[in-house]
């Protein structure tokens, strides 16, 4: 599998301390098949790449910046999909899915700041997840897609004027067995 996701991505600042974000992701994603191999239903997939060009898991959001003397601000994000969810059987499992079909809100408490030319910010938040996503056929296949926690931490430095080089690590956790996420 090789995937490359591209984003358009936006800030709106608001009254009353509010600020909108939205993100319109474009992904693309190409699996490639070797012969004999087979879906989950068993009908053989040509060999070859198969390839899925499309929008990504659309995010928007409304973020509150906490009156405070701290950069801390509450965020709630809604995650929906910017595709089609196809069925998962027969040669469409050979394509890459561009999402997972899911519906999400995350709610999200956020601090950060800069000290000189280095900057830092951690989120953490709490994510649900809708149950059976948009596709028609997660319920069939018996997908339970698990809430949890979500954390996110950024630092960056600026390189040179209008240039910064940052590491980021997200995490979830559930709690479960979850074997879909």
């Amino acid at each position: 599998y090789l995937g490359f996701t591209t984003s358009l991505y936006s800030e709106l600042g608001l009254p009353f301390g509010l600020q909108g974000v939205a993100s319109l992701p474009f992904v693309i994603g190409t699996s490639t098949k070797v012969a004999g191999s087979a879906t989950s239903t068993g009908q053989v997939i040509p060999a070859g790449q198969y390839r899925k060009i499309s929008l990504g898991d659309i995010l928007v959001g409304l973020q509150y910046g906490l009156p405070t003397d701290t950069p801390l601000a509450l965020r709630l994000d809604l995650k929906i999909p910017g595709y089609s969810v196809p069925a998962t059987t027969g040669l469409a499992e050979a394509f890459p899915g561009a999402g997972d079909g899911q519906v999400d809100a995350t709610l999200w408490g956020s601090a950060g700041g800069s000290f000189g030319d280095v900057y830092a910010y951690v989120e953490t938040g709490f994510r649900y997840r809708s149950p059976g996503g948009v596709a028609s056929d997660t319920s069939e296949q018996g997908r339970v897609y698990a809430h949890g926690f979500v954390g996110f931490a950024q630092v960056g430095y600026l390189l040179v004027q209008g240039f910064y080089v940052n590491a980021y690590s997200q995490w979830v956790w559930d709690g479960s067995a979850d074997a879909i996420t």
